[in-house]
């Protein structure tokens, strides 16, 4: 079986993943750039769907998504029906991967199209001579390299309660410890 993993299909699996995953949602609400969408309004889709994320702090529901294409719609003279196909593709597509694959392609595809965006935008700073223009080409090539869906707890938060939680609880279980041969010890 040959997995399909076109820039189209890539594209949908993101908006779904942005839909259902908080984290996703925080990567793509600081990063996004409607540029990396070649599929027609899907853009727009996802940029309204990171803008009610932006403003409430809460993820939105196809609803409310739905209700916040309306103005979209009467504003560019669109046909609401086709977005709302576009958007239960998006939602029911399923392309038989472990999420772990799914999550490598889409951090692929997020920094691939990040740097894209980045190096249009780092040239077109330097032509127009701006102000810091190698502190804001640095911080945005920072920024790409921090791209993780992946961002696991290395023990370094010292004082969060429920990281000196989990702690205890390790130091606490004798199961968790290897055994050097010494029973005493």
């Amino acid at each position: 079986m040959v997995l399909d993993f076109s820039t189209d299909i890539v594209e949908r699996l993101l908006f779904k993943q942005i839909v259902k995953d908080k984290n996703c949602m925080n990567i793509c609400a600081n990063i996004f750039d409607k540029r990396w969408i070649q599929t027609e309004h899907l853009g727009n889709i996802i940029q309204i769907s990171i803008n009610y994320f932006k403003k409430y702090g809460s993820m939105p529901n196809v609803k409310v998504i739905k209700a916040l294409l309306s103005k979209y719609v009467e504003n560019n003279s669109l046909n609401m029906s086709e977005l709302n196909n576009l958007i239960d593709n998006c939602l029911n597509l399923d392309v038989g991967v472990d999420d772990d694959v799914l999550l490598l392609k889409l951090t692929e595809f997020i920094t691939r199209k990040a740097l894209w965006t980045a190096i249009i935008d780092n040239v077109d700073d330097i032509e127009k001579n701006s102000d810091n223009v190698l502190d804001k080409c640095l911080n945005r090539f920072d920024t790409i390299t921090k791209i993780t869906f992946n961002d696991q707890d290395l023990g370094l938060k010292y004082f969060d309660p429920d990281g000196m939680e989990k702690h205890w609880e390790f130091i606490n279980n004798p199961d968790d410890k290897l055994s050097i041969g010494w029973p005493f010890l």
